[in-house]
């Protein structure tokens, strides 16, 4: 039984280490190396080379001989790597050049957490030079002044349920997208109040809430899945692969909004021509947005344009030239009401709310006819509430909205 739980634990962060030494060398120019396997893929040295560059910081002054053909040349690259290591007074212990062109795995991933600890943990948060707390303390102090009142004490059993990475990635998605939407940082920008929301986090489906904070991490706040949610559930998740994967919130950042190609606008739904423009975005690709229309940038302000400005298709809400928002008022679903809240604090952070386009929002169950009711459901193809409609085109629920505002697309869909 030892045996088994350790020779997993070995496979957790083998696994967990290599995606990021992957993930730091992709951050290399120029550089294409990649590593699948780590007992063999250090030996010639040159990988290992480029990754201590990299996280180090500092130029490697000594020749790098880049397609060694013998041992004696990958050992010259080991030698060079571990004597640079120690011109930067990283310690290492009972590990040289000839463990890791064996492929001594253990030492290995000894000498990955030294880097791991000493770089992406201690020297990012150690501040004072006098302070002496190690890469634990350190990252345990950085989440716990993060997640308060929540009380982290380990980096095991305390991120099992979820609770506090989606917590996590909620407070630092409110400072990084808030902060952005104030400062007009980056346009399109999200600012809903929980990028998890409260309704998965108490619905007590662990795995849900884990699956769901790893991906939204990596789509929203760019930190690298290095882990997936079975293994951060799992006893065999080790404390070193843990902290690896949450030092990575410290760097937590919005995406770059994807640059648009002013030589190819024909690959885009949004730049079609006037008579083109029932084309949908399900047209263009039915695995990443429900919306059904793309309206493009007029320079008529939309109140003001005819009522046949564009070719329009479908039933007809008469919402053209508007955006609107349906939404319940009776609903029981503590998702629906929860996703509405966001949606509104998304919009006011946009200011979509003080366009004279927008109209005030629009209770589904009040004193709706139900023909006309059915008529939206019809037009949507969902009953989904809340939903949003520009231009007399349906766009999507709360989940497409975001989705299409981490991509920038919101709000080229919004200046139609």
């Amino acid at each position: 039984m030892a045996t088994m739980e350790k020779s997993s634990w070995v496979e957790v962060q083998s696994d967990t280490f290599v995606k990021w030494v992957n993930s730091e060398l992709r951050q290399v120019k120029g550089f294409e190396g990649r590593v699948e396997d780590l007992a063999k893929d250090f030996q010639s040295g040159v990988i290992l080379i480029e990754l201590i560059t990299k996280v180090v910081g500092k130029q490697f002054g000594m020749k790098v001989i880049r397609q060694p053909k013998f041992k004696m040349h990958e050992m010259e690259n080991l030698n060079c790597a571990f004597k640079y290591l120690s011109e930067n007074e990283v310690k290492l212990v009972n590990i040289g050049p000839e463990d890791v062109y064996d492929g001594r795995l253990k030492l290995i991933l000894g000498l990955l957490w030294t880097l791991i600890s000493n770089f992406s943990i201690v020297h990012r948060l150690r501040g004072d030079p006098e302070n002496k707390m190690g890469a634990k303390q350190l990252l345990l102090q950085w989440v716990n002044s993060k997640v308060s009142p929540t009380f982290v004490q380990n980096f095991k059993s305390d991120w099992r349920d979820g609770k506090v990475l989606a917590r996590l990635t909620n407070v630092l998605g409110r400072e990084i997208y808030v902060r952005s939407v104030a400062g007009h940082d980056a346009p399109g920008v999200r600012a809903e109040a929980d990028m998890v929301p409260q309704a998965l986090i108490d619905s007590g489906d662990t795995d849900a809430l884990v699956s769901a904070t790893i991906v939204t991490a990596e789509k929203r706040l760019c930190v690298t899945q290095l882990l997936d949610a079975a293994t951060i559930q799992s006893d065999a998740c080790d404390d070193h692969s843990m902290m690896t994967y949450i030092s990575l919130f410290c760097d937590a950042c919005m995406p770059e909004a994807p640059a648009l190609d002013s030589a190819k606008p024909e690959e885009s739904a949004l730049d079609a021509a006037p008579e083109d423009l029932t084309t949908t975005l399900k047209d263009v690709d039915t695995n990443t947005s429900p919306a059904t229309a793309a309206p493009v940038s007029d320079s008529t302000p939309p109140l003001q344009r005819a009522a046949d400005w564009r070719a329009y298709s479908g039933i007809d809400l008469g919402g053209r030239c508007r955006i609107r928002v349906y939404y319940s008022t009776t609903t029981h679903s503590v998702l629906v009401r929860k996703n509405t809240e966001c949606l509104q604090t998304l919009f006011e952070a946009l200011k979509v709310h003080q366009r004279e386009d927008f109209e005030p929002w629009i209770p589904l169950d009040m004193d709706m006819d139900r023909e006309f009711r059915n008529k939206i459901f019809d037009k949507a193809g969902t009953r989904e509430s809340p939903m949003v409609f520009v231009d007399d085109e349906y766009i999507g629920n709360y989940a497409d909205v975001t989705e299409l505002n981490s991509t920038g697309d919101l709000q080229r869909i919004l200046n139609y």
